[in-house]
């Protein structure tokens, strides 16, 4: 009886700590960061001034340079939530909709605007995005 309840807690805390791990790093697919890795400042800027930028995109420069400790991801964060009234007139995919809303709530939280993040996180929610680290988000912006 002992052990078991042991293994129940060794594995809900295996379990949240994976979780954290997981959830607090944002992939940028491979292909994806050998270009940026190859580019210069001025790529970037270019990038930054081209309004065909598409969101992904933008979410992975600022991933990109959020990982490696640069303040200029909060630029790229602030101009994903510029760009996001764009992609609500031209999006009408309901499953992209809600992770497009889960991306606006981790860039809020990212910008440590904690309100915002979590009333995009209950929305994403909502929404039905199935990505299980809403839950994971929210409790951190609701400390």
């Amino acid at each position: 009886m002992k052990k078991n309840l042991l293994c129940l807690v060794i594995l809900f805390f295996a379990q949240v700590v994976l979780s954290q791990t997981t959830c607090d790093s944002d992939t940028i697919p491979s292909n994806v960061l050998k270009q940026f890795n190859k580019y210069s400042q001025k790529k970037f800027t270019k990038l930054m001034q081209d309004k065909k930028t598409d969101l992904n995109t933008i979410y992975y420069v600022a991933t990109y340079f959020r990982t490696k400790g640069d303040t200029t991801s909060k630029q790229w964060y602030i101009l994903f939530t510029d760009k996001m009234k764009y992609f609500w007139n031209s999006d009408k995919n309901r499953s992209s909709r809600a992770c497009m809303i889960f991306k606006l709530g981790k860039v809020y939280f990212y910008l440590n605007n904690y309100a915002d993040a979590t009333t995009y996180f209950t929305k994403a929610i909502a929404a039905k995005c199935p990505d299980p680290c809403i839950n994971y988000f929210l409790a951190k912006t609701t400390k």
